[in-house]
């Protein structure tokens, strides 16, 4: 009995950890045999699918990625898909140092560096070699090297100018047809790949690679992509499946999933991109918003099965699956862009996220921890993105409430601070739009400045849910006004002792003719302001971003800035946040950074 309790403690792995292995095994090699039979007919198509599908499972796919795709490469030896067979002979006579995997930072740098120079000194003929598409698949694994590597490894893509590289190889893989070629589509959308995961925030936090690829001119060419008639006629299709084997083996369908690939990945790029602020007017020049508004409008169901699932066709439904998911990624994603890149008066654009928002909804109703990815979005990102489609009084049909009772528990029980401030201003606008929600939110001027979001919830003093948000703003700022006079000790006979009141009063006379002094000196020295002066302020108090809301504006038009707000707070109000809005993606902060370096600056 010793013996055998020995033999089970030394079994470190549980029930459901065995069970874990087992499936993972067994689904490995049902992908080996499955890659292998469709590699043999050349399907590129179905590689690019599973190894897709996988990414969606990531304890399996990143535990099991290397492997896999050691299979690919043994496999991809015996192809015979290549035309060109100058570049089959030298593919298959270079071994490259990329098998070898790196156990050292400086081993992985080094292969970087190789991979880089190989690609760019490549003939225009040698772009779709065997040998540019191991470089190619190396760059794309760059993303699941360890965190430590990552840094190192992004600022050798910008010093090795990666975008400028990337943008040659994708126009001329346009020339050659993306449709027309299977070969040069895997190439296509392995490069794609790159692009998208070296722009995605998480891995490109300071923006370099990003503004690299606006300057090559990037946005211009994924929304020229997008721009392309016969894709948005192909995604305007409906297939009703009864024959899988038929449909999906049809060139016309393999086309429509080129297409859906194509467009997800250009959209990815673009939704990346958008999220700096400096590079919204490479969107502006091109009429990005018209076009991808376009395709928040594809249907919810464009492919419809009627045929049963039996084990011989138990891999057609997950390849149809894995296709609706990515026509959701589309309209998710269009939805997600658009905020970012449009004005206030194009609000109207947004008409079709009524159709996203239940799908959007759905995706954070998912969320289990802050690292996971549904579509390749974050969790921050879902919610900032649901909390910018709510803003500015945008029509929508209904939020459902208990995605409000979820924001507030990650609320109670998460310290991350970005994720904090994300869900908290999801919760601020949400709770605004009382159509939507179906409930009226009250707010206690008593405990306002504590920001408790369940005196929100129980008081009975002030109801904001039938005006629109910027004039319960200024309500909300008459009202504290109000409550700051009205504590202002008085001076009538009756209100305290006399003498008491008597120094009260003096006191408060004497802060006026302070005030009305340090105002008047202020206000000379202000009014002599010219645009750069104004602007440097702007930059002083914090606000860098939104300096250019206030070009054009000198120290006497700042002064009349200020007296709108003292007389007409409703305007003023309404001014600073359409203005501010159009250079930068305004938030309440923002607004109330301004207001009291405003305040500040002429009392």
């Amino acid at each position: 009995m010793l013996s055998k309790q020995l033999i089970m403690s030394g079994q470190s792995k549980s029930n459901e950890d065995l069970k874990l292995r087992s499936n993972s095994a067994e689904f490995l090699h049902s992908f080996k045999n499955a890659f292998i039979a469709q590699t043999n007919i050349s399907d590129y198509l179905a590689h690019v699918i599973k190894i897709k599908r996988l990414a969606k499972m990531p304890l399996q796919f990143l535990a099991k990625r290397r492997k896999i795709r050691r299979i690919a490469m043994d496999v991809e030896s015996s192809d015979e898909s290549y035309a060109d067979e100058d570049a089959k002979s030298e593919a298959a006579s270079q071994i490259s140092d990329i098998e070898n995997e790196a156990k050292t930072f400086e081993e992985y740098t080094q292969q970087l560096e190789n991979a880089l120079n190989i690609l760019s000194t490549m003939k225009r003929e040698e772009y779709e070699s065997r040998t540019a598409l191991k470089q190619l698949k190396f760059l794309e694994n760059l993303i699941h090297q360890p965190k430590e590597w990552i840094s190192g490894a992004k600022l050798k893509l910008a010093e090795k100018k990666f975008p400028e590289l990337a943008m040659t190889l994708m126009g001329i893989y346009k020339e050659k047809g993306l449709m027309v070629r299977r070969i040069v589509f895997v190439h296509s959308i392995l490069l794609y790949n790159c692009v998208a995961n070296f722009t995605d925030g998480e891995f490109d936090k300071e923006g370099l690679i990003r503004k690299q690829a606006a300057d090559v001119g990037f946005i211009e060419f994924a929304v020229e992509i997008l721009n392309n008639p016969s894709y948005s006629e192909s995604l305007k299709k409906s297939y009703v499946i009864e024959n899988p084997a038929k449909v999906i083996g049809s060139d016309d369908f393999k086309n429509y999933q080129k297409i859906l690939w194509i467009v997800d990945s250009s959209l990815t790029i673009l939704y990346n991109m958008a999220n700096i602020p400096e590079l919204k007017i490479h969107f502006r020049e091109c009429n990005a918003v018209t076009t991808i508004a376009e395709y928040t409008k594809l249907k919810s169901e464009t492919v419809c099965t009627q045929f049963e699932e039996t084990p011989e066709t138990k891999e057609y439904m997950l390849r149809l699956n894995e296709l609706q998911d990515i026509i959701n990624a589309i309209r998710v994603t269009s939805c997600l862009v658009l905020p970012l890149i449009m004005n206030e008066d194009e609000d109207n654009l947004l008409a079709q996220a009524n159709e996203v928002l239940p799908l959007l909804i759905g995706l954070i109703h998912m969320y289990k921890k802050a690292d996971q990815r549904f579509y390749g979005f974050s969790f921050v990102e879902l919610v900032e993105g649901l909390s910018k489609i709510m803003v500015k009084g945008r029509m929508h049909t209904c939020i459902d409430k208990s995605l409000v009772n979820l924001l507030l528990d990650i609320m109670n029980t998460n310290d991350d601070v970005k994720l904090l401030e994300c869900v908290s201003s999801a919760i601020l606008n949400a709770s605004f739009d009382e159509k939507a929600l179906h409930y009226n939110v009250w707010m206690d001027i008593d405990n306002i400045n504590g920001g408790v979001l369940e005196s929100m919830a129980a008081a009975k003093q002030v109801d904001f849910a039938t005006i629109p948000f910027e004039e319960a703003f200024a309500v909300l700022i008459r009202e504290i006004e109000t409550l700051r006079h009205d504590l202002t000790p008085g001076t009538g006979p009756n209100v305290l002792d006399y003498d008491h009141a008597k120094v009260f009063k003096n006191a408060y006379v004497a802060s006026l003719q302070t005030t009305n002094t340090r105002v008047a000196e202020t206000e000379n020295a202000v009014l002599k302001w010219d645009g750069t002066a104004v602007r440097q302020w702007m930059i002083q108090t914090g606000l860098r971003n939104t300096e250019r809301a206030l070009a054009g504006v000198n120290g006497r038009l700042l002064w009349r800035l200020f007296q709108m707000k003292c007389s007409a707070p409703e305007s003023y109000y309404r001014i600073v946040d359409k203005y501010f809005d159009r250079v930068w993606f305004t938030q309440m902060n923002d607004i109330l950074k301004f207001d009291d370096a405003l305040e500040q600056l002429f009392r």
